[in-house]
């Protein structure tokens, strides 16, 4: 698929893959991560999904990687969390709040 055919299914809100709970294998086996403080987990293709919340909840600091920067500023939104907008690389946004973070692009 090309960038762009995701870029406007978010901006359409056709996400229809999007879950409003966390995944249930995830939540069944979450303490296999063995997750703490002193920990941090990779979410790849996060959009907005529920589960960096829920593993943020562990301690462990998330970090998520999207394509699309709209779908990461409104996990952010749905959360009532106030992201810090940074560009640590060209071509990349960053936006973190506490210890969860998406960087998108």
């Amino acid at each position: 698929m090309e960038p762009d055919f995701w870029r406007e299914r978010w901006a359409q809100g056709q996400t229809g893959w999007h879950e409003s709970a966390p995944n249930a294998s995830l939540v069944a086996h979450v303490e296999m991560l063995e997750l703490g403080p002193e920990k941090r987990v990779l979410v790849p293709l996060s959009g907005k999904t529920t589960d960096l919340s829920f593993l943020e909840k562990s301690g462990a600091e998330v970090i998520g990687s999207e394509l699309v920067e709209v779908a990461a500023q409104q996990f952010f939104d749905e959360h009532g969390l106030v992201a810090v907008r940074s560009t640590p690389k060209e071509g990349l946004v960053s936006l973190r709040a506490g210890r969860l973070e998406i960087s998108a692009g």
